[in-house]
């Protein structure tokens, strides 16, 4: 059987290799082939082997377009061995150079059913029935494989050095094939021009980069060092990839390929005008760092720049399951306004980047100092964000480990601790911003602990469209003159988990602008201290202009948390005179408890704005102090400038509270001079029960004044009234005042009990 193929040929040599395959005893028989191929000028070609089982020959002839047989090999063994077949002018035997087009014909003889045939990357077919008739349409052409080194997959590419070998390969490597190019320690360091890695057409070629005793590979040009494409795969292995000072581009660009970093490689010293200085990941390509280090790159631009580790572009993927990405930095190349950002000190991401181990520390960049999320998704099941930092230039910063502009960011474990940012919010995370953009965080487990931020949001801040689910983990001490463990700008739902041992001015664990869900978990051990006028040591609800903060309590608990001024456990604050369009900080409280803290005055809750009580319990809180603050040992209500703070009771108990001043339960405070427009503060109940010094055991409020109740009158009287809601609609009950108490205040429907 013959097959016909058109061949431009010039210098032309045949190498046919023997790759001995199973066989059986048949009958065998004589035959011809030809193969169909069309190849790129100049070219080198070779007939990747033919077995034989009981040995055979073969020979490799061209035909010109009349049929007529113008060059031919000698007939050669062709089993076993690598033998090379030099094409020979028939008419004066000297070698054929002469261009074509032919066709080249493939002649066997003495091959049996059970041999087979390769030709370049297509795998081997076998002799079918003995009759030659050998099915294949095309193939790839390649040179002479390299030598299989001795107990390995790998094998070694010809060439006296590096950048020889990875150009043979360019040329000559096989799909499915691993090569191995081995760099020793010399007298300095190696130089590299850049080097682009491509398949050209073929498919699952790895290049394996090991160095012994880890030398430097050093950039010999601008550009990157290597250019990764499609199909090709580069390990380094204890070799280091040294970078440029005034380079343009990436030190290693993974456009459609895959990078794999091994321990003892290392990426670094180079400086860019733009993002992604050490590694950029984009069109499919893959970086996957099993150890090995990223460090000491360096981007700058004149407008937003980053990912100066490691940039992801939108189709690309970072896998990072060992290693160390540390102390790169992003940088303005001139000196714009606030407007013009560095983000991603350490990853930028567009793509997937998923870290199951390692440690991104010590990066810089104002936003996202350890990782930036731009788009696409960040999924964190182990490993450390430690250390990274925002630069002390006066800009607004944000996001000292983490920062999600556009996109989301789930962790599963692992830690972000350490961080800190300057002038800015979200010492750890940052979810969002105030611009249009969709960023969500969901926490189920891990730990954000011991980040600082000189604003806002300790351990995270969200804003804006920011929306923060927190399943388990815990964020712990964390520092930040407001919010030091949660500033919750934006939307945060917590279904468990614990916000513990954070300090703050304001909020030590969690201050709330945006809107808080409390399911379930516990926010406990929080301290505000260290400022003028701190304020919840658990909770802060702040008021606003045009919109104030809302929690929602349907479970969970808030505990031991104290502060050295108002609201040991949550402080909700009222608009005041101070907003254009004051709007009242919001606490419902449905279910859950608020119980063990401590403060000066509101030991459980202090409230200037609105706090509606439906369920739940607030007990065992401690108020304590030598003035007037000492008032309300469990809920205080305050008076304030053009209107007072508003409890609503509709529901639940208040018992064993206690305070060394007025109102073991609860204290409704009168207005004072000391506002323009005094109103006192104003108790509400339908239903609930304030325990008293005649209730039994540990149930009683304690007070050196009225143990259940205090309702505060003078000029400016307190208001306290049972009655009854519809609708949000307070209706008091007929002689439904309620003055100071020393015994249990039992409400239900408005009426007393």
């Amino acid at each position: 059987m013959k097959k016909t193929m058109v061949l431009a040929v010039s210098a032309l040599v045949l190498i046919l290799a023997g790759c001995p395959q199973p066989g059986n005893d048949n009958n065998g028989g004589d035959g011809d082939d030809i193969v169909d191929f069309t190849p790129i000028l100049p070219v080198s070609v070779t007939v990747g082997g033919i077995s034989a089982h009981d040995g055979g020959f073969g020979a490799i002839g061209l035909r010109n377009a009349q049929g007529a047989l113008v060059a031919a090999s000698n007939p050669v063994g062709i089993s076993g061995g690598s033998v090379a077949m030099a094409l020979l002018n028939v008419q004066n035997g000297t070698p054929f150079n002469t261009e074509g087009p032919f066709t080249l014909e493939l002649v066997v003889s003495e091959t049996e059913s059970g041999d087979a045939v390769w030709f370049g990357d297509i795998a081997s077919r076998p002799v079918v029935g003995g009759n030659n008739d050998i099915p294949f349409g095309y193939f790839t052409p390649w040179a002479e494989d390299a030598p299989v080194v001795d107990g390995t997959e790998y094998r070694i590419p010809p060439g006296d050095e590096p950048e020889n070998q990875l150009d043979w390969l360019r040329r000559n490597a096989r799909s499915r094939s691993r090569y191995l190019i081995e760099i020793t320690v010399g007298a300095g360091e190696t130089p590299f021009a850049p080097q682009v890695l491509d398949t050209f057409g073929r498919s699952d070629v790895t290049v394996v980069i090991r160095g012994d005793g880890a030398p430097t590979i050093a950039l010999s040009q601008r550009g990157h060092l290597f250019s990764i494409g499609s199909g090709v795969t580069l390990i380094l292995e204890n070799v280091i990839l040294q970078g440029r000072a005034d380079n343009h581009l990436s030190l290693v660009g993974v456009w459609g390929g895959t990078l794999i970093m091994e321990e003892g490689s290392k990426v670094t010293g180079n400086t860019r005008s733009g993002s992604g200085a050490g590694v950029i990941v984009g069109g499919g390509g893959t970086l996957i760092m099993n150890g090995g280090e990223i460090y000491r790159n360096h981007s700058s631009y004149a407008g937003w720049v980053g990912g100066a580790g490691v940039t992801v572009w939108s189709g690309g993927t970072f896998r990072m399951y060992g290693g160390v990405i540390s102390h790169n930095i992003a940088t303005r190349l001139h000196n714009e306004g606030n407007s013009v950002e560095t983000v991603g000190g350490g990853v930028r991401t567009y793509g997937t980047f998923v870290m199951d181990g390692g440690r991104i520390s010590n990066n810089t960049a104002q936003r996202g100092a350890g990782v930036l999320v731009n788009a696409g998704t960040f999924t964190m099941l182990d490993g450390e964000i430690s250390g990274n930092t925002g630069p002390n230039n006066n800009r607004w910063s944000s996001g000292g480990g983490v920062a999600i502009v556009n996109g989301a960011f789930v962790m599963y474990d692992g830690r972000i601790l350490d961080n800190n940012i300057y002038h800015g919010s979200g010492g750890g995370v940052q979810v969002g911003t105030w611009g249009n953009y969709n960023a969500t965080f969901i926490m189920r487990n891990g730990e954000i602990s011991g980040n600082t931020v000189d604003r806002y949001g300790g351990g995270l801040a969200v804003n804006g469209n920011g929306v923060f689910t927190m399943y388990n983990g815990t964020v712990i001490d964390n520092t930040a003159p407001y919010g030091g463990g949660v500033a919750a700008n934006g939307t945060f739902t917590m279904h468990n988990g614990t916000i513990s041992d954070n300090t703050a001015h304001r909020g030590a664990g969690v201050s709330v602008r945006g809107e808080f869900t409390l399911i379930d978990g516990t926010i406990t051990r929080n301290t505000a201290e260290g400022g003028y006028w701190n304020i919840g040591g658990g909770v802060y609800v702040q008021a606003g202009d045009g919109s104030g903060g809302i929690f929602r309590m349907y479970g969970g608990e808030i505990s031991y948390n104290t502060v050295d001024g108002g609201g040991g456990g949550v402080i909700v604050a009222g608009g005041g005179y101070w907003h254009n369009d004051p709007v009242d900080g919001i606490f419902n409280m449905i279910y859950g408890t608020i119980t063990s803290n401590t403060a000066h005055g509101g030991g459980g809750v202090s409230v200037d704005g609105t706090f509606d009580m439906s369920g739940g319990i607030i007990s065992g809180n401690v108020a304590y102090y030598d003035g007037w603050w000492n008032a309300g040992g469990g809920v205080r209500v305050n008076f304030g400038d053009g209107s007072g703070g508003i409890f609503r009771m509709r529901g639940g108990k208040i018992y064993g509270n206690s305070v060394n001043g007025y109102g073991g339960g609860v204290a409704v405070l009168w207005g004072s001079d000391y506002h323009s427009n005094p109103v006192g503060g104003t108790f509400l109940i339908s239903d609930g029960r304030i325990y008293g010094n005649n209730a039994t055991g540990n149930l009683e409020n304690t007070a050196y004044y009225w143990a259940a109740l205090y309702v505060g009158g003078g000029d400016y009287p307190a208001t306290a009234q049972r009655g009854t809601f519809n609708n949000g609609t307070f209706t008091p009950a007929t002689n439904g005042d309620l003055t100071s108490a020393d015994n249990t205040v039992h409400v239900v429907g408005g009426d007393l009990r």
